[in-house]
């Protein structure tokens, strides 16, 4: 594994990929990827290196411009909130869902643990406080981001 992300546009006419632009965002091999919803040239990508991405697709040239590391093992999980604007959610297998301001990557501000490493993270279609997480040894959960 390279630590490369590809970016590929889809020809639904064609059915066919074509790729555009690729670029090494992380030494080990990335688990996850996502764009966020309310900026489609961020990317944010997670790895088993415990650290996480966001890159820039502005003019079709891609640069790693922030590294953010808080998890203690893998990144599985990123999802963008679509109804709160900066408000970004990553989950690992270290048990924690962290909840982030994209604008100051320093720290999460919320953060809950789970019981089980997190492989997916889905918000609520309307609920902007409801977050769902599938996790390893603990089924899902429902989370009430509400106070965070």
């Amino acid at each position: 594994a390279t630590g490369e992300l590809h970016l590929y546009r889809l020809s639904e006419n064609q059915g066919t990929l074509s790729p555009l632009s690729q670029w090494k965002a992380h030494d080990f091999e990335a688990w996850i990827s996502a764009f966020s919803y309310w900026d489609t040239q961020l990317i944010y990508s997670g790895n088993t290196a415990d650290t996480s991405v966001l890159s820039s697709s502005h003019n079709s040239l891609m640069d790693v411009f922030a590294f953010f590391q808080r998890h203690t093992m893998g990144v599985c999980s990123i999802h963008s909130s679509p109804h709160r604007e900066h408000v970004l959610a990553t989950g690992s297998y270290d048990e924690q869902v962290l909840l982030w301001d994209s604008r100051n990557m320093k720290k999460p501000f919320g953060h809950t643990p789970v019981g089980g490493g997190v492989w997916r993270l889905k918000w609520h279609p309307a609920d902007q406080s409801l977050l769902l997480a599938a996790c390893m040894h603990s089924n899902f959960k429902i989370l009430n981001c509400q106070s965070a």
